[in-house]
């Protein structure tokens, strides 16, 4: 990746994530997307074994978030998924060491929420929200592509329904109409934006 142009915030890491023990690096490239690495160290991995080269699939997408109480609510209490795993503790490890770029002197007393929810419980397609316990630049309102990832897409059986849980969870309605979506055919669409910034879209074929 580093020959690709993509820049680490810090050396790989090794923490603790919940019950595993894992070690991560957090790469971006000149676009600001950040990839983050992770390779597990126990319990042992299982369900890769099919996987060539030297990294899986996409299987899950961070959005740092403000406010985790009011996240978690839109994902569990109005879409309905179910939380896949959760913690809670500091930001560093022993001696402040971390994956995210913050000041080793400082990370050990930043405080740290982390969730991952998915419609079906799996680390698949998941959604992970982080907060700290600190300020920082507020990019809400840089709608993308501005930064980022330009969308996090979900098929819907129910646009309707999926746009009433988007503005019961405190998000805007900012684009809906159709698409030639290939190779799949014809489909409809709604895209919200979350309070912090996301954007979601729900696809439906037609």
């Amino acid at each position: 990746m580093g020959r690709a142009g993509h820049r680490a915030f810090a050396p790989i890491t090794n923490w603790q994530f919940g019950a595993l023990a894992v070690r991560e690096v957090v790469e971006n490239d000149s676009d600001g997307l950040c990839i983050a690495l992770m390779q597990r160290m126990s319990p042992p991995l299982q369900g890769y074994e099919g996987v060539g080269g030297n990294a899986s699939w996409v299987f899950n997408s961070t959005q740092v978030v403000t406010d985790f109480v009011q996240a978690r609510a839109l994902f569990v209490d109005h879409l309905g998924w179910v939380p896949v795993q959760e913690t809670e503790g500091v930001a560093g490890n022993a001696g402040g060491v971390n994956c995210m770029g913050l000041p080793l002197s400082l990370a050990e007393q930043i405080p740290m929420r982390i969730g991952i929810y998915q419609a079906q419980g799996r680390m698949e397609g998941s959604v992970e929200i982080i907060s700290f316990g600190l300020g920082g630049h507020d990019f809400s309102e840089a709608r993308p592509p501005l930064r980022g990832w330009a969308a996090l897409r979900f098929p819907v059986s129910e646009l309707d329904g999926f746009a009433k849980a988007m503005i019961a969870g405190g998000c805007e309605i900012v684009d809906e109409g159709r698409f030639e979506w290939a190779p799949y055919g014809r489909a409809e669409f709604v895209a919200a934006v979350t309070p912090w910034g996301a954007r979601l879209k729900g696809l439906r074929l037609d």
